[in-house]
């Protein structure tokens, strides 16, 4: 089986386990739909999850993204919508380059939120 198929089947068989979420997050990123790290994907992983995730890792260096790694990512999506929603939250948090020359002291965790806006 390829290990994208592989990462996919251990995600479906344990969809609430940390290293399900880890691969998923590996899955999702080389499929550049979500811009988790690599230390982030593994740091849930353990013995043959990290192995996994290692032949994940070198199929995508070997040929790159393809069709298959796209139909995974797109089953990923629907297994974990949440880890979605949060690559869309960190890629646009990303794009506002202001919050990169703010004190820390005026970044805000509610996201969209401007100092003064009403709750």
């Amino acid at each position: 089986m390829n290990p994208y198929r592989d990462a996919l089947a251990w995600i479906s068989q344990n969809p609430d386990a940390a290293s399900a979420i880890g691969l998923a997050k590996l899955i999702l990123s080389l499929a550049n739909r979500s811009p988790f790290s690599l230390g982030e994907c593994l740091a849930t992983l353990s013995g043959p999850q990290v192995r996994l995730a290692m032949r994940v890792a070198n199929h995508y260096a070997e040929r790159g993204d393809d069709n298959e790694l796209q139909a995974v990512s797109t089953e990923v999506c629907s297994l974990h919508p949440r880890l979605v929603v949060l690559g869309e939250i960190m890629t646009e948090a990303g794009r506002r380059e202001d919050w990169l020359h703010r004190p820390a002291g005026e970044v805000h965790l509610q996201f969209g939120k401007k100092p003064g806006d009403k709750q």
